[in-house]
């Protein structure tokens, strides 16, 4: 408050004299009304007064918002509060409307209030890059417990949910390859999502999982001579989960009864069994639970 007289000063400021300076400062005013008076005295003694109120109003409360996270060509929208006008650093930004950040940055707004009082606040937009979720099957086809490997080629993701396309899925937190075999015959689509936690990216690779064929191999003849090479008869399966199989000789007596992938060394009660024509009658069920049952005759030679 500067004032020139040419003579001596009072001010007092709400009724206290509290300088005699031609002007003064006061800062940190707490908002409020205020008086000051002016005593003022002039080289010839004339002593004059004058008044003036003073209004101070408080800051504005500005709010520019959260931070925020999101993925590189995304839009966000700043919208600050707790005034009339905003101003938004970097330029080009209008409050309350979509833009797309370019990089990660802070964005300063400075606000202005009816009271023509000014204040600011500030964010922080992160901006990540966006997940690209990538993987091969090797092999892409198999049997029914193959094991199928998943490499994992995936970028600029945190986290990765395997989608079996069985019904189960497995989350892992790395880039770690996978391996995942299948228990029934299908054809599967698999699907990796890579996510940074705020978006997320998919690829899916189909697998074809064929069942195994059962196979119910039945010999023909056998040489038990004790030389090492097929001296035994029996019937050889692949994917059978049981089978009884019964001998007969060439008058319909049971002469041995064998089990899964059992076989019979000719023996019969101690001794050789005679050179000839026998019989074989069998039953099971497969892995599929699938019933099979055969007969057919083999040669028993000795030589």
């Amino acid at each position: 408050f500067p004032v020139t007289i040419g003579g001596s000063y009072n001010w007092f400021f709400s009724g206290n004299s509290v300088t005699t300076d031609q002007q003064f400062f006061i800062n940190d005013v707490m908002p409020g009304n205020y008086l000051f008076t002016l005593q003022g005295t002039d080289s010839s003694g004339n002593v004059c007064n004058s008044s003036t109120e003073v209004t101070v109003y408080s800051l504005p409360t500005i709010s520019a918002g959260s931070d925020t996270v999101i993925c590189a060509g995304s839009t966000v929208t700043l919208t600050a509060t707790g005034a009339s006008t905003y101003i938004w650093t970097p330029s080009g930004i209008v409050n309350g409307e979509a833009f797309t950040p370019g990089n990660t940055g802070t964005y300063i707004v400075t606000a202005t209030d009816t009271n023509s009082c000014i204040d600011s606040d500030s964010l922080q937009i992160t901006v990540l890059p966006i997940p690209v979720a990538s993987f091969t099957a090797v092999p892409t086809s198999g049997f029914i417990g193959t094991p199928i490997s998943f490499l994992n080629l995936s970028q600029n993701g945190i986290s990765y949910v395997w989608d079996w396309g069985n019904g189960d899925s497995l989350l892992v937190l790395t880039l770690a390859n996978q391996t995942a075999t299948f228990n029934s015959p299908g054809v599967y689509l698999v699907t990796l999502t890579a996510s940074n936690d705020i978006c997320w990216d998919t690829a899916s690779v189909w697998v074809t999982i064929a069942a195994p064929l059962v196979q119910i191999i039945e010999p023909n003849v056998f040489t038990p001579n004790g030389d090492g090479s097929n001296d035994a008869w029996g019937i050889s399966t692949q994917h059978m989960l049981n089978l009884r199989v019964l001998i007969l000789n060439r008058w319909g007596n049971l002469i041995t009864e064998l089990g899964l992938n059992e076989t019979w060394n000719g023996m019969v009660n101690g001794k050789m069994a005679e050179e000839g024509v026998y019989f074989y009658r069998y039953e099971g069920t497969d892995v599929y639970g699938v019933f099979h049952d055969g007969h057919g005759h083999f040669t028993l030679v000795n030589d």
